[in-house]
Formats: C-alpha cells, structure tokens, sequence
C-alpha cells in the first residue's frame, strides 16, 4: 500500500453558537410552536422533530422523572 498524502479539506464558515431567537424562529419557520419542541433533525427529505406532550389544559405530561414526548416525521417536499 502507498503512502497515502493527507487530504486538505477547508469548511464553510460555522458559526460558534446560534442564538436562542434565532432557533425560535427557525420552529416557527417550520410551523412548530418552539415550547412544543424537546428536539429537531433535519435532513434533505424530512424533518423529524420530538415533541413535547400537554393535556388539555397545556400542561405537559410527565412520564415518569421527565416530560412524555413523541416523534413526528414531516416530508421535504
């Protein structure tokens, strides 16, 4: 096997953090109320976000020591 030369990959600029209004309006962007949402992954083709789960005087459930949750999946189209 040769020697292989190490690979010079450059980034794109990252930011170091992302502010919170910012991950606000990215829910609302999305059409999720953001004190609904525990998580988001986005992908090319779907969104999946967990949700928090409230009664129905919006209080959230509790399942044992945390918050009940549930996990939707919305196409990319």
């Amino acid at each position: 096997m040769a020697d292989s030369q190490p690979i010079d990959v450059q980034l794109p600029a990252i930011p170091d953090q992302i502010p919170q209004p910012t991950l606000q309006s990215l829910c609302q962007s999305l059409g999720l109320p953001s004190g609904n949402v525990r998580e988001i992954h986005i992908s090319l083709s779907h969104v999946t976000a967990t949700l928090y789960l409230h009664d129905r005087d919006g209080r959230k459930i509790r399942y044992g020591d945390d918050a009940a949750t549930t996990i939707v999946s919305i196409p990319i189209r």
